[in-house]
């Protein structure tokens, strides 16, 4: 009731705006089922006969109001999200970004609008074209494109981004918006990773090839040496038996750091 007496003070001192509406008040008022309702407010003020008549006019303007607040929420979270996310038309003109897709280029937020994408992209030449058709198929087919873009910063340094690009329906066309994140520095490390993992294949590969494999080899000969003295009624050579020993200790030795190599 108090804001309700505000309200119409309000209204008694609004200054004379003939056949015109004054500023939109807003309030919240409870409806019949108790739930709350958001209400614009106008007033105006008319001169008739000598007389000044107030006229004020309540609008229920409640699913505005969850429109604008949806509205507001979603800027809010383009805004403050991690990602890259800047709005395009078909043409790959850009028509809105955030401040994130802004530091991923290294060109301050108001001065991309207008700007063409293809300004940031690291590919060049045909491999641009393949890849923007490749774009433009499969958001005709499905409605969006997943995968990697190398995009180069306004300073010329190249980075790796995973990308999203999908079609919105705008009030002037088809809008593409693009979410991008940088990867570069997991892809580095996954590349170290791969060449980490071919280069102890290839030391593994050495191990039993060069060396056990040369190892058996030799206690290949001298057991076979041994079988024939021993088949033409010669005595073993103690030294040779030794040597196929030694031999045989260091393969098994080698076959179990291989073994633990491999694990």
């Amino acid at each position: 009731q108090g804001r309700a007496a505000c309200r119409r003070a309000d209204l008694l001192a609004a200054p004379a705006q003939p056949d015109q509406a004054g500023p939109a008040s807003r309030l919240r008022m409870r409806d019949s089922a108790g739930e709350y309702r958001c209400l614009e407010m106008r007033a105006a003020r008319h001169e008739e006969a000598g007389h000044t008549i107030s006229v004020g006019t309540l609008v229920d303007v409640t699913p505005r109001r969850q429109s604008e607040l949806r509205l507001a929420l979603c800027a809010l979270i383009l805004e403050t999200i991690h990602e890259a996310v800047a709005v395009s038309d078909r043409d790959g003109r850009i028509l809105w970004a955030n401040a994130a897709f802004g530091a991923l280029v290294g060109v301050a937020r108001d001065r991309l609008v207008g700007l063409d994408l293809q300004q940031f992209a690291a590919a060049a030449g045909a491999r641009l074209v393949e890849q923007r058709q490749a774009m433009r198929d499969a958001i005709a087919r499905r409605g969006a494109w997943h995968g990697r873009l190398d995009a180069r910063r306004h300073d010329g340094s190249i980075l790796i981004t995973e990308a999203c690009v999908s079609a919105v329906d705008g009030e002037q066309g088809d809008l593409w918006v693009h979410v991008l994140r940088d990867v570069t520095e997991r892809i580095a490390l996954e590349e170290a990773a791969l060449a980490a993992s071919r280069a102890e294949q290839q030391r593994l590969g050495l191990e039993l090839h060069d060396r056990l494999g040369q190892e058996l080899a030799g206690t290949s000969m001298l057991v076979r040496t041994l079988r024939n003295a021993v088949g033409a009624g010669e005595i073993a050579d103690p030294a040779l038996l030794r040597d196929v020993e030694t031999l045989l200790q260091g393969s098994v030795s080698r076959c179990r750091d291989l073994a633990q190599a491999v694990s």
